[in-house]
């Protein structure tokens, strides 16, 4: 999966660090954010384009897990809106429920 920093658009490079809360330096991109030293899952990454430097959650370097993401969001809440309003003109189903 290709990553490109969210604010920027400009893509990592592959040969570069960020250091961990452990003291090891590792890639944020071999393991989505995941130090193989101590197992810490950054959530948050920064940009190191000279330019750029914004920090943004991790997940959001990846365009298709973020507009997934958000599509599931807006299913759920459609479903979730849906089941309470049918739910508030059936009291039975709604015993049926409880």
């Amino acid at each position: 999966m290709s990553a490109i920093c969210p604010d920027c658009k400009t893509p990592p490079d592959n040969h570069q660090e960020w250091l961990c809360f452990c003291g090891e330096s590792f890639n944020h991109f071999n393991n989505i954010g995941k130090c193989l030293h101590c197992g810490y899952i950054h959530e948050f990454t920064e940009c190191q384009q000279p330019g750029c430097k914004s920090i943004t959650l991790h997940l959001n370097w990846y365009p298709p897990v973020t507009e997934n993401v958000m599509n599931l969001k807006s299913e759920l809440n459609l479903i979730s809106y849906l089941e309470k309003a049918s739910l508030s003109k059936n009291p039975i189903r709604r015993l049926d429920v409880e």
